[in-house]
């Protein structure tokens, strides 16, 4: 982590160290204004909440989520998807493709931190976020509803490796009807 950028060129950055130096207290990492940003193939060793540095590996801005102690890239993906009468255990389609166990969106290793859907059904129900790698399939986790309307989580931390992300109505539930919804992932170093 030895490379230093900042966005307006190597003048500025020049001018930033400069200054930098001046106001330092107990060393680089400690820069006034956060003129200066990281670059490296891997993070930082002693993160903050809204800390950021470039992953040069994933060539993408990583930010560190406080909440979740990890570095999340900046930029969020979502998975759309939705259907009417999808029975219990049944997968719901994205982009007019009915998802399965081995056919869903493909995914680089990141973390589901959102779920939202809608619905106009009334019965218990939930949808299950499903990540297949390879052969295995396995459950990230599912987000229940009790009633016709919108629910939202955006609380969830369900870590995925590289594979296929699919949404499904959990099996030994209810026909779901109508249902339009979004789950949230982003990259994971």
């Amino acid at each position: 982590m030895d490379k230093r950028y900042h966005p307006e060129g190597e003048e500025e950055w020049r001018r930033s160290a400069t200054h930098a130096s001046r106001h330092v207290q107990g060393g680089l990492d400690e820069l006034d204004g956060n003129d200066l940003f990281v670059s490296g193939t891997s993070a930082p060793s002693t993160p903050s909440a809204g800390d950021r540095y470039f992953n040069t590996t994933l060539a993408v801005w990583l930010v560190y989520d406080g909440t979740r102690e990890k570095w999340l890239s900046e930029a969020a993906f979502d998975v759309h998807f939705g259907g009417n009468d999808i029975a219990a255990g049944s997968y719901y389609a994205s982009s007019g493709i009915t998802m399965t166990a081995t056919l869903g969106i493909p995914a680089t290793k990141g973390t589901v931190v959102g779920v939202s859907w809608g619905r106009t059904d009334s019965d218990t129900a939930q949808v299950e976020v499903v990540e297949t790698n390879g052969s295995a399939t396995s459950v990230l986790g599912n987000v229940e509803s009790t009633a016709a309307g919108v629910t939202t989580s955006s609380t969830v931390d369900w870590d995925f490796d590289k594979g296929m992300l699919s949404v499904r109505n959990k099996s030994g539930g209810n026909t779901t009807s109508n249902v339009i919804g979004v789950i949230r992932y982003r990259m994971r170093a």
